[in-house]
């Protein structure tokens, strides 16, 4: 009865605006980043789970927009000061050279050469 219906755009895109908003509400109440719940939710309704949406090429350019737009919204929020912060900047120098040093060891340690190992570890 409904598989026309689920199988148009409108609902798609209708469906996937409802429960990109449901994600960031849930995520609001309990005080998660939104962006972990809408990735779960699209999990559940996507291909994956429940397959409510397919992944056609009208929803490919509805997820580039959305891409943009957060990316848009993270430099609105971005502080140009923190980049010179000592602090952060050792977070992340450290965020950086002990995955780095991990992926190196053990790459070497399963027997890759040392450029197949600085290549695992970058």
């Amino acid at each position: 009865m409904f598989e026309g219906l689920v199988s148009t755009i409108e609902f798609q895109l209708s469906l996937l605006l409802f429960v990109a908003l449901a994600g960031y509400l849930i995520a609001s109440k309990i005080n998660q980043s939104a962006i972990v719940w809408e990735i779960l939710v699209g999990i559940v309704i996507g291909p994956s789970l429940l397959g409510l949406i397919t992944y056609t090429e009208s929803v490919q350019s509805f997820a580039q927009v959305g891409a943009v737009v957060l990316l848009f919204v993270v430099g609105l929020e971005f502080k140009i000061k923190d980049i010179f912060n000592v602090k952060y900047g050792i977070i992340a120098l450290i965020g950086v050279i002990i995955p780095w040093i991990g992926g190196f060891f053990l790459a070497n340690f399963f027997g890759f050469d040392f450029i197949s190992s600085v290549f695992v570890g970058t």
